[in-house]
């Protein structure tokens, strides 16, 4: 089978070191518009060759997992579709899916299906990985979940495809409407982004900045750290797309901080101090509920791999590779 990881970013390689763990017989094609991202990706083994163009990858791919930034999906969409395989899948990891699934049932051939895949990073990678790096790893997502949007009339064997991948990554999928992933995703990226850049350009425009960054330690840090997360242009075009959303979200937000303005002026710091600690046990709730991975039930947690056939094979046929003798 062959699989044409388009987009090497931290999700692309960390999908591809993934799957080239598994005993399948899987030829990782890897394809970034940046050589240096594909080349690093090469040698740290998240795909097994690299071609210089997507288009003649895209014909022979079974799979295509797209991992590129949510304002570049139709241009791809539009420059392969007609040419890629027929029956082949194609997986989408953007994080806004109503524009990109519209766009695909537009333009796409009837013979390929289109699936929605959101991957959210494992308890365990989250908590060792250093803020901000985005770096590859093969169990970025091992105990996490993935949020799916399937189509109604996706093919039985296209769906089967996409869950024995997030099986693969060590994820449990979740279903979810594309309107309401949008809304979750602008409350849950887009907002905090805005805040971070508010915070940060606030105290780096006051005049006392240079002396107030010498005190800037991991509290700063840890709030405006933009490194290697999301490129300022890619993430304003996410934010302008669903700016409706992201304007909604901010009203709530502006009623959230008057409140705390009018705890502020209390002279009582026990009403504001059950504010913080109410915050301070949802969110460690939230981390335990995500360490257990039994929020949303057992029925949830990813299923064993299949021994008849291996991964994928009920899809494409494909048998476990042999293991060779070396005595």
């Amino acid at each position: 089978m062959d699989i044409l990881l388009l987009g090497l970013n931290d999700i692309g390689a960390s999908i591809g070191l993934a799957l080239g763990s598994l005993d399948a017989d899987l030829l990782r094609i890897g394809y970034d518009p940046d050589k240096q991202t594909g080349k690093d990706a090469l040698e740290m083994g998240a795909v097994d060759e690299l071609v210089s163009h997507p288009r003649k990858a895209a014909a022979q791919a079974d799979a295509t997992i797209l991992s590129v930034p949510f304002r570049d999906v139709e241009d791809y969409l539009e420059l392969l579709g007609e040419k890629m395989k027929e029956g082949a899948v194609i997986v989408d990891t953007a994080r806004q899916k109503l524009q990109t699934m519209k766009v695909a049932e537009e333009i796409l051939p009837e013979t390929l299906s289109y699936i929605g895949m959101t991957p959210i990073v494992g308890s365990e990678a989250l908590a060792s990985a250093s803020p901000g790096k985005g770096e590859p790893r093969a169990d970025l997502f091992q105990g996490g979940m993935a949020a799916m949007v399937i189509p109604p009339s996706t093919n039985e064997g296209a769906s089967d495809f996409v869950l024995q991948l997030v099986s693969a990554l060590g994820a449990a999928p979740f279903f979810i409407e594309p309107g309401e992933h949008d809304a979750i995703t602008a409350m849950e990226d887009g907002l905090p982004f805005i805040l971070a850049a508010a915070f940060a350009n606030m105290m780096t425009s006051l005049p006392n900045w240079r002396e107030a960054r010498r005190l800037a330690g991991t509290t700063f840090s840890s709030l405006t750290n933009f490194n290697g997360v999301i490129p300022a242009k890619d993430l304003s075009h996410e934010m302008h797309h669903n700016r409706e959303l992201l304007l909604r979200k901010l009203d709530e937000f502006d009623a959230e901080l008057a409140h705390i303005r009018s705890l502020l002026q209390q002279d009582d710091p026990e009403h504001l101090s059950d504010y913080l600690y109410r915050a301070e046990v949802s969110t460690k709730a939230l981390l335990k509920a995500r360490d257990r991975g039994d929020w949303s039930g057992e029925e949830l947690q990813p299923s064993g791999m299949k021994e008849a056939g291996g991964l994928f094979g009920n899809l494409f046929g494909i048998s476990p590779r042999p293991h060779r003798d070396d005595s």
